[in-house]
């Protein structure tokens, strides 16, 4: 088996001369002031070059379900492995591209070929910290891959939030199935909007905190699946535009910290980021292609520093007060109708051009505010703030742009008072739409 990795979770491999390429992303996401890191050329022609046999695609996040991608690669019969959602979403949106050759594939269950054994992975929870929820939502998966002639198991764990129950099972499965795991891509870093865009906060210690709980949590899975051939994967991004100076305050270890880390602990860290390459056989891991060098340079900052966001784009002429009322009330129906416990209060503060200082605290007027308070009744235990671009906001409202994307891709500023994480208050904004 050969492991090529670009970036993220986007993987090649090359197994027995059959290509199954891993959530194919190069660019920025929709909504989002994120761009792929360290590959930020936004090739979208990639997947022509490659000439997949398979393509797996995680879930619907645009940094796994990259549509530009999608819309280029020529070879629309392609097999598309997904796994099975409960909303057919992801699907349907594979059959809107033209793509005829999707295949759903149960959670736990395998799809099987003479070279290779596929099996779809599914989220249990909707964070890694184990925070119990009310909204839940079915939109992850991992995946283990087996190369039935060299009996190699690779397990890629995307960026899926899954407990430690679910580790188990998959080491349980893959030792009586496979004998072992011999290689695994995992997380090292935080994926979130955490610290960076908390403007009440002290970002440079909740950073190192971030890090320091990232990491031994990607120690912790890689223990449960007795593995010690690590990849480190999953969520590495730069900001880019206006909101660059966000970038430093960031949770990613660096290169060497993670070296560091898990060398100590005696695990073999192959960083193949930005298209380096690795063989894989019983005997031995050999690396093709060593990594490009992943530090930004001045140059690529300058790159970095001169986008403009998606959102920055759109035409102007609506009036976000009347789409907000409309999904006001859709908001206060679903949360009702689910029971969710309503004793918290957010505010949303709209800009027409929203900047930040060089020390990440916003510099521009507010344009617009809106209240969310669901039960005036109720003694308000959680105050959410965000501040955003009013365009951003109209494409949440309109769901043109998913809510999860823009709050995770350091496009809102928050306010968090007490600076408590409940996750039901962020994730109920997915429901605040108008259609």
């Amino acid at each position: 088996m050969k492991i090529k990795h670009f970036n993220n979770s986007f993987f090649e491999l090359n197994i027995n001369s059959k290509k199954v390429v891993l959530d194919p992303w190069i660019g920025n996401m929709n909504g989002t002031c994120t761009w792929s890191y360290p590959n930020i050329s936004g090739n979208k022609n990639i997947l022509n070059k490659l000439n997949p046999n398979f393509i797996y695609i995680s879930h619907l996040h645009s940094d796994h379900y990259d549509e530009n991608i999608l819309k280029k690669f020529k070879k629309k019969n392609t097999k598309i492995i997904i796994k099975k959602f409960p909303d057919r979403r992801l699907k349907k949106k594979l059959n809107n591209l033209g793509y005829k050759n999707v295949i759903e594939i149960d959670p736990w269950k395998s799809y099987n070929t003479k070279d290779m054994e596929l099996t779809l992975v599914p989220s249990d929870q909707s964070n890694s910290s184990g925070i119990k929820t009310k909204i839940f939502y079915d939109l992850d998966s991992s995946i283990i891959v087996y190369d039935k002639k060299n009996k190699i198991c690779f397990y890629n764990n995307v960026d899926n939030p899954l407990s430690e129950k679910s580790f188990k099972k998959i080491f349980k499965i893959t030792k009586k199935k496979y004998g072992k795991i011999d290689i695994a891509a995992v997380g090292p870093r935080s994926a979130s909007e955490y610290p960076q865009c908390f403007l009440n906060i002290n970002r440079n210690l909740e950073k190192k905190k971030i890090i320091s709980k990232s990491l031994n949590r990607a120690a912790q899975i890689l223990k449960i699946l007795k593995v010690k051939n690590f990849i480190p994967a999953g969520g590495a991004y730069c900001i880019s535009g206006k909101f660059y100076p966000l970038q430093k305050y960031v949770a990613h270890p660096t290169d060497t910290e993670t070296y560091n880390f898990f060398s100590k602990k005696k695990y073999n860290v192959l960083n193949i980021d930005n298209a380096g390459e690795l063989k894989v056989t019983k005997e031995k891991i050999q690396i093709i292609d060593q990594n490009n060098n992943s530090i930004l340079s001045k140059s690529k900052e300058k790159i970095l520093r001169s986008k403009v966001y998606n959102f920055e784009k759109i035409k102007t002429d609506f009036n976000l007060s009347n789409i907000f009322k409309k999904a006001q009330k859709n908001y206060l129906n679903i949360i009702k109708k689910i029971n969710l416990k309503n004793n918290y209060q957010i505010k949303i503060f709209t800009y027409k051009n929203l900047k930040l200082s060089e020390r990440g605290k916003i510099t521009s007027k507010v344009r617009e505010k809106f209240n969310l308070i669901p039960n005036n009744n109720i003694k308000i235990k959680y105050n959410l703030e965000l501040h955003l671009d009013y365009r951003l906001l109209y494409l949440c409202l309109k769901n043109k742009t998913n809510w999860n994307m823009a709050m995770g891709g350091s496009s809102i500023m928050y306010i968090r008072k007490p600076n408590i994480f409940n996750p039901d208050v962020s994730s109920s904004l997915n429901f605040l739409r108008a259609n």
